[in-house]
């Protein structure tokens, strides 16, 4: 089981997929909300195919990248959500204070926990930066369980696929 320490801030739940899941669905909720008539943010997608039981998140976001002391390139994505707040809580894995920061911090938390698994790890995630166009491409594909609340309304619930 992949837990996940969220910190008691804006993230619930307690499995690094499941930590995912929420906060592109998060991302995305904010990205609608600071949508304009004139402006649409639309970096972030998710699709749920109930046969397949998965949901794929697809995302483009706007990274900086720096050169730390010790020569080290440092990647951070960059908050084009402006006001939109992040709470990653106390003592929880996430450090982010913005969305999109969060959401590449925990892309990156999800896929060294598959790279940790051996002999043969999962390939559920992909990342891949891209330093000329100064953006990162995260693709995941995640189990999910879809069911009903008590009110009959759809709840997708992402599968822990990690040991």
């Amino acid at each position: 089981m992949s837990t996940f320490n969220n910190g008691g801030g804006t993230l619930k739940s307690s499995t690094k997929p499941a930590a995912f899941l929420e906060i592109a669905h998060l991302i995305n909720e904010a990205e609608r909300a600071a949508s304009t008539v004139d402006v649409t943010l639309d970096n972030v997608t998710i699709n749920y195919d109930t046969g397949a039981r998965t949901a794929t998140i697809d995302a483009t976001l706007p990274v900086g990248s720096t050169i730390n002391s010790s020569g080290q390139i440092v990647i951070s994505a960059s908050n084009y959500l402006g006001g939109s707040v992040f709470n990653p809580g106390t003592g929880g894995e996430i450090k982010a204070s913005s969305f999109p920061s969060a959401f590449l911090e925990m892309a990156q938390f999800l896929a060294a926990s598959e790279q940790a698994v051996t002999p043969a790890p999962p390939n559920n995630i992909t990342i891949a930066i891209d330093l000329e166009a100064l953006t990162t491409t995260i693709s995941a594909t995640l189990p999910v369980v879809p069911t009903l609340d008590s009110a009959g309304k759809p709840v997708f619930t992402a599968t822990d696929y990690l040991p």
